[in-house]
Order: C-alpha cells, then sequence, then structure tokens
C-alpha cells in the first residue's frame, strides 16, 4: 500500500510539474520552461538533470528493474522530462544535436517502457513515442539508428 501511494503521489506531482512546463512553453518561456525541468529531476527523482542523458541505457533499465514498479514510473517521468526538453531545445533553434541527443534517450526510454511493463503502452504514450520516432528518421548517427530499429521492434 505503501508503495501505491508513493507512486500515485509521484503522478500527481508530476502532472503539475508538467503543467507547468507546457504552460511556460506555450506562453514561450523556455528558459522557465527548462528550469521547470531541472527542478523536477531534483524534487521528483532526487537526480542531477544530467544523470538520464549520461547514463548508458543498460544501467538506467537495470537500475529501473530493481526497484520494481517505482523503477517504471521514474523511467517515465525521465521519457517526458527529455521529450519536453527535446522540444524546448527545438524550439529555441539549439544546435539539432542537443535535441536529437534528448530525443533519442527518451526514445531509447519508451522502447524500454513498452517492452517491460505493458501498463505503459497507451495509444497516448506509443503516440508521443512515433511522434519523437519520426523526428529521428532522418539521423546519420548510429547509435540514434540503433534506437530507431529498438523503437520498431517493441511498438511494432
Amino acid at each position: 500500500m505503501i508503495e501505491r501511494d508513493y507512486i500515485m503521489r509521484l503522478i500527481q506531482q508530476f502532472s503539475i510539474v508538467l503543467s507547468r512546463i507546457l504552460f511556460n512553453v506555450k506562453i514561450e518561456n523556455y528558459d522557465q520552461a527548462l528550469r521547470e525541468i531541472e527542478q523536477a529531476y531534483r524534487t521528483l527523482l532526487n537526480r542531477d538533470q544530467n544523470f538520464a542523458l549520461h547514463t548508458p541505457l543498460p544501467e538506467l533499465i537495470a537500475e529501473f528493474e530493481t526497484r520494481g514498479e517505482r523503477g517504471w514510473e521514474q523511467a517515465f517521468i525521465i521519457a517526458e522530462l527529455l521529450r519536453q526538453e527535446g522540444e524546448i531545445c527545438e524550439l529555441k533553434g539549439d544546435l539539432a544535436f542537443t535535441a536529437e541527443t534528448l530525443y533519442a534517450k527518451s526514445l531509447a526510454l519508451y522502447s524500454a517502457l513498452f517492452e517491460h511493463q505493458e501498463r505503459y503502452k497507451t495509444g497516448e504514450n506509443r503516440a508521443k513515442a512515433a511522434a519523437v520516432a519520426g523526428k529521428l528518421r532522418r539521423s546519420a548517427d548510429e547509435e540514434v539508428r540503433r534506437i530507431l530499429v529498438l523503437f520498431d521492434e517493441t511498438n511494432g
């Protein structure tokens, strides 16, 4: 019961954070939206913002698996935060490389979620992941191509 309460509270807190991020994106206050993302890593996940981006995917997945449902909920939040950060970078006109890196890690996490946790295979989540995949399809980067193959296999 305590685990379920934690997850419900985490979901509720994340929905509030996500609404603040989306609001700031809508009014084109991108720097504040990025600060909201940075704060979300600290307050919701007790992590540095760069943790997910710089930790190799196999290590992330192993950590999420050992934490069970709590870990997979955190994986979902990280996938969403990376996706949002990628969109903001794209909107700000930041280097395409930065947005591509964020999108690629987000898509890799979505693929892991779809593979390991049936409950995340919702139409909404699949559509978000497919939109990210669409942004990456023209990439020549070998790692991005590998992530796209993995996504196609888990989403097919």
